[in-house]
């Protein structure tokens, strides 16, 4: 991903700002319900089942490139993701058309032709990967610059 430098530099300044907002939402939570072991144990369930599934091969992938390139044919996605299969790729692509993260359009006409791009929801699940794209690359930069003083 390229980003401008003053556009980056403003990202990575709204990291903290991010942090904090979640931190603050998470303690308003904590007042508001009580944290016994099941409702723990449900939450950590929830997370899993998320991470667990965008941890399915080239399911972040897809997911990335709808978003950089947008509304695009199967044979798009699989030129743009090198390696992937097509049965692998149309799993992928049925999977994130049930969970809504992904919409299948048909045209019509002769060849009929299938087109795939973000919902607004995927849309808004794309979007949470650049924080934290940006705080792996903070805390890359971070070492880099630690090692170089040492």
């Amino acid at each position: 991903m390229y980003l401008e430098q003053d556009v980056f530099s403003k990202l990575l300044e709204l990291l903290p700002v991010i942090q904090d907002t979640v931190l603050e939402c998470l303690e308003r939570e904590l007042e508001l319900f009580k944290h016994d072991s099941s409702r723990m144990l449900a939450e950590r369930k929830g997370i899993m089942r998320f991470f667990h599934f965008l941890q399915r091969k080239w399911a972040i992938d897809t997911i990335y490139t709808l978003l950089i390139l947008g509304e695009l044919h199967l044979n798009e996605i699989r030129r743009t993701l090198e390696g992937v299969s097509s049965r692998t790729l149309t799993d992928r692509l049925t999977e994130l058309e049930e969970r809504r993260i992904i919409a299948r359009r048909v045209h019509q006409g002769k060849p009929v032709r299938v087109t795939y791009s973000l919902t607004g929801f995927g849309r808004g699940l794309a979007a949470l990967f650049v924080p934290v794209l940006l705080y792996g690359l903070s805390q890359r930069a971070r070492a880099v610059l630690v090692a170089c003083t040492l």
